[in-house]
């Protein structure tokens, strides 16, 4: 049984932040402290103003067991005081066991988009879209005692790498530079997204787009995306990142009558 805060299919948001239901914190962050606690379909996003340091908007603390964090379109992951935020999602040294990341879109973050330190075990990053990580990696690990897997992720445009070195497994990840799996790099951002223009992200992609069709098929692991498309249902070949893309239907053609003479009986 998982405690979920979430929202209901009418109120959810459409891919980008200025629909659906939002959390703005604003004197602390939300720390799963708990085994099977569940956070999806939601607009998250920081309003802190303080002095102290925190570690993440979603922090994951010890004896945050088999926890899932979905979905969830997580931005501005700022303190506007003196003090720092460490990133959108994660946590530095504690111990837990399982921690699913699945299909977010994360950006501006000050510190990193989604890291994990010492002492995670069974921590799985997948269908991530992170962008602009100003103050660090895109998807950071502290190695040390815990085991990672990035699976079908993209990162782009962050001031550190977009991939740590550390992570355990990797498959299929994009990168606008050299960190991603081999052929999924040094791909260019304006080529991906709607649109990065600030307060007006839209990180939906776009024909053409070099995400599209590359990742790997999960089958049920993570497999709706954040439109809440099912990739496995639809059979979808999987994208990296967090949309799944699907072309627009073609218009129906359209027949012209010139000239229309009825006969009565």
């Amino acid at each position: 049984n998982f405690l979920k805060i979430t929202a209901p299919t009418g109120e959810r948001h459409n891919g980008t932040a200025a629909t659906g239901a939002r959390i703005s914190i604003s004197t602390s962050s939300i720390s799963l402290n708990d085994s099977y606690i569940e956070i999806s379909w939601l607009v998250i996003t920081s309003a802190i103003n303080s002095g102290s340091n925190f570690s993440a908007v979603i922090g994951s603390n010890t004896g945050c067991n088999e926890s899932v964090v979905k979905n969830n379109i997580i931005f501005d992951c700022i303190n506007g005081g003196a003090g720092l935020m460490g990133e959108c999602i994660g946590s530095g040294t504690q111990t837990f066991t399982n921690f699913y990341v699945y299909n977010n879109i994360m950006y501006d973050s000050e510190g990193l988009g989604v890291t994990f330190g010492f002492g995670n075990a069974g921590v799985q990053v997948i269908n991530n879209t992170i962008y602009n990580a100003f103050g660090g990696d895109g998807v950071g690990i502290g190695h040390a005692n815990s085991t990672v897997t990035a699976r079908n992720n993209a990162s782009f445009g962050n001031s550190g790498d977009d991939y740590s070195a550390s992570i355990d497994t990797v498959q299929t990840n994009a990168s606008e530079d050299l960190t991603g799996t081999t052929g999924l790099t040094s791909f260019v951002t304006a080529d991906q997204f709607v649109s990065t223009t600030a307060d007006s992200e839209n990180l939906h992609l776009i024909t053409g787009a070099d995400l599209i069709d590359v990742g790997t098929d999960l089958t049920t692991t993570g497999n709706i995306d954040i439109d809440g498309r099912d990739r496995d249902a639809q059979g979808d070949v999987w994208d990296c990142g967090a949309d799944e893309f699907v072309a627009s239907a073609q218009a129906s053609p359209i027949t012209t009558i010139n000239s229309l003479i009825i006969n009565s009986a």
